[in-house]
């Protein structure tokens, strides 16, 4: 357990070494929520409500959507793809401890930062007034957790393409596209006609994005929490298994050498 605290807080330090980059991303995402928020705040104008949603609770979803997908972005999935290419595997592979618990630490360690930052910036723009938000209750939090680890899993099955792929870069603006559209990043997903909704809202860019942010806006019902919580827990084991069989069939095609 030790060695893999060792990693967490190492990883903790080099993201906190580049923060550049964290500020970056950030200042990016801040001005395309600007941009999401302006369009929106044009399309109400003569509206009192849009769907279930008046401008303010539209900002609020809009504001915490666009935080969260900094959180949900697929950056820790090529960390595989750099090493398989650089051979750096290798020498992972031959050390005492699990390969998939030091991908978690350190996966873990990038969030965390990003988890704070995220934090912060909430409590300014409740502060300034830009949104209204609740404190989550428990439930919400317990289901937030299970789509987290969700995210882990998904981003290694994705990781682990990097074993046939030579390129892996056309997977992020894939992966980021689905995210805005199924993610409900652009809009809520509960604008949409019930018979799609029923369709996507079960999908894992949903449980990233559309349903993370409902359930800390305080907006599910405790069934429709259940019903996600559960859907959560299938996609992990499902992505696990898928998880298992691409490892094992991976490390037989790895050389050792890069590929």
């Amino acid at each position: 357990m030790n060695k893999y605290l060792y990693v967490f807080r190492n990883e903790i330090l080099l993201n906190l070494t580049y923060k550049g980059n964290i500020i970056s991303s950030f200042i990016v995402q801040i001005i395309q929520m600007i941009t999401t928020v302006f369009v929106w705040r044009a399309l109400y104008s003569g509206e009192n409500d849009i769907g279930n949603y008046n401008i303010s609770e539209m900002t609020t979803y809009l504001i915490l959507t666009s935080l969260l997908s900094v959180i949900f972005s697929p950056n820790s999935a090529f960390r595989l793809s750099n090493l398989i290419s650089s051979g750096k595997l290798s020498i992972l592979l031959i050390r005492p401890y699990s390969y998939f618990f030091e991908s978690f630490s350190v996966f873990l360690g990038q969030k965390v930062v990003q988890i704070c930052v995220v934090f912060i910036m909430i409590i300014c723009f409740f502060m300034l007034g830009l949104f209204q938000f609740s404190f989550p209750n428990i439930v919400s939090i317990l289901l937030v957790l299970t789509n987290f680890i969700l995210l882990f899993i998904f981003l290694s099955v994705m990781g682990e393409l990097s074993f046939w792929l030579i390129e892996m870069w056309p997977l992020r603006p894939i992966y980021n596209g689905l995210l805005s559209l199924f993610g409900g990043v652009m809009f809520p997903l509960d604008l949409l006609p019930e018979s799609i909704l029923n369709i996507i809202q079960f999908t894992p860019f949903s449980l990233f994005g559309y349903v993370n942010t409902k359930a800390i806006m305080g907006e599910l019902s405790d069934d429709a929490m259940f019903n996600f919580l559960i859907a959560s827990m299938l996609w992990i084991i499902f992505f696990q298994i898928i998880y298992i069989i691409l490892w094992k069939k991976g490390l037989k095609k790895y050389e050792g050498v890069g590929i």
